[in-house]
């Protein structure tokens, strides 16, 4: 599925604006964790290893794993600015996904850390 530039951009705004606080405030750029779950055709496409080089790529750590209702879950840890690049990735996907939504939960637990970005296999 080809995302337009304009749902995308609307996908993003979302996440900036997300419970009516902004998610960049100008020069305060914030550390986040982030849980996401990716829905559609993303299993058996290589969406973990497009997640892991995309992640690596921006410089988020964090992992990638297959659940078993075909979902893909994504944690990661990065800067919020970068975080919404990564996100905009993620909608896309690779070229043979279909990415048809994607579930956002941010996580407050300071003890969350990653060296970096890893896919996990169970």
């Amino acid at each position: 599925m080809y995302v337009g530039q304009d749902l995308i951009s609307d996908r993003i705004d979302a996440l900036k604006l997300r419970n009516g606080r902004a998610l960049i405030d100008g020069d305060n750029v914030r550390m986040k964790t982030i849980r996401w779950i990716v829905s559609g055709r993303v299993q058996g496409v290589g969406y973990r290893f497009f997640a892991r080089k995309t992640a690596t790529r921006l410089g988020i750590a964090g992992t990638a794993r297959n659940l078993m209702d075909g979902t893909v879950e994504i944690l990661a840890c990065g800067e919020e600015p970068v975080l919404t690049e990564f996100y905009a990735e993620l909608l896309k996907g690779p070229s043979f996904s279909d990415v048809s939504n994607i579930e956002m939960y941010e996580i407050h637990d300071e003890f969350v850390q990653f060296e970096d970005f890893s896919i996990l296999y169970k």
